[in-house]
């Protein structure tokens, strides 16, 4: 998502187009890969978690299970939070300056 957002920033240096617009522009192009990404993810995940197929395997389904609830949890808020940190480092460094 970063790469993206840079990728906009640099194809509009002279635009009067602002820095937030961007960011919401970047996110806007990303969000339906990384959300397709995590649900085939965590779809292929969910049968050896709960044991749907070939059994409960005691040792595999916590680790399993661990991975596919980080994901339904850690892409929303990586979703939200690498926009707004961005968009807040952008807004220390112009004050820097």
């Amino acid at each position: 998502m970063v790469d993206q957002i840079n990728q906009i920033r640099s194809n509009r240096l002279n635009s009067a187009e602002s820095f937030h617009e961007e960011i919401i522009e970047g996110a806007r192009n990303r969000l339906r890969p990384i959300v397709l990404t995590t649900l085939t993810t965590v779809a292929g995940l969910i049968p050896t978690a709960y044991g749907w197929f070939g059994g409960f395997d005691s040792f595999l389904s916590p680790l399993v299970m661990a991975m596919a609830w980080g994901l339904i949890v850690g892409t929303p808020a990586t979703l939200f939070v690498i926009p707004v940190l961005y968009s807040l480092l952008h807004d220390l460094e112009r004050r820097w300056r």
